[in-house]
């Protein structure tokens, strides 16, 4: 597989044949497959970053909820996916995720791209006193080499895995599992069998 960088599209390749998705193609595609997902989560396209002071600023925009911004931080009882080839990044952001109904981030990956979530100076905790919240999910696809392509979404690096990448300054706390390098699901829902092909996530630390 090869992947060309256009000015407004990417050619996907493969055995010879090729198909280009224009940008607007994608993000419709990405809305349909949102449209069925339903608002019980917020589902992140283009690189999107959330600031200390409650700023939010999104390059094509993002679908369902919106996180509610009070004494200086990002409540959020609803699940946040981050679509192949986007990116989340939290500045010097507190950010509290659902614990009775456990809420988890999703750091998706397709054949193409994975998704970035940055954690810069940044705390992902849960709401409330009691409880965990459900993690970072970091999916990958073990059928893909760990390398760096232009993402036909935003125009910039990204990897084919999913990513996470969290300074020192960082703190995860309160989740069932900080970070998960699989998507949680067991092959015949056997625990001592989980699911390998979402394996191939990245995180930086």
């Amino acid at each position: 597989m090869k992947i060309r960088k256009f000015e407004r599209e990417e050619n996907f390749c493969k055995n010879g044949k090729g198909i280009q998705f224009s940008k607007t193609v994608i993000l419709v595609l990405m809305m349909m497959v949102f449209s069925k997902q339903g608002f019980g989560q917020r589902t992140i396209v283009g690189n999107e970053t959330w600031f200390g002071n409650g700023t939010i600023i999104s390059g094509f925009g993002s679908f369902g909820s919106t996180p509610n911004y009070t004494a200086g931080v990002f409540n959020c009882n609803f699940d946040i996916t981050i679509m192949p080839g986007s990116s989340l990044t939290l500045n010097s952001a507190i950010v509290y995720m659902g614990a009775v109904t456990p809420r988890r981030i999703t750091v998706q990956c397709n054949n193409f791209f994975g998704a970035l979530l940055q954690i810069k100076g940044s705390t992902i905790s849960r709401i409330g006193a009691t409880g965990l919240w459900n993690g970072i999910t970091v999916e990958g696809n073990e059928n893909v080499p760990q390398a760096q392509v232009i993402s036909s979404i935003t125009g910039t690096m990204v990897w084919t895995q999913g990513c996470v990448d969290i300074n020192e300054q960082s703190e995860i706390s309160f989740a069932l599992d900080g970070i998960r390098l699989w998507d949680g699901t067991y092959v015949n829902n056997n625990i001592n069998n989980p699911n390998s092909s979402k394996n191939g996530g990245i995180v930086f630390v």
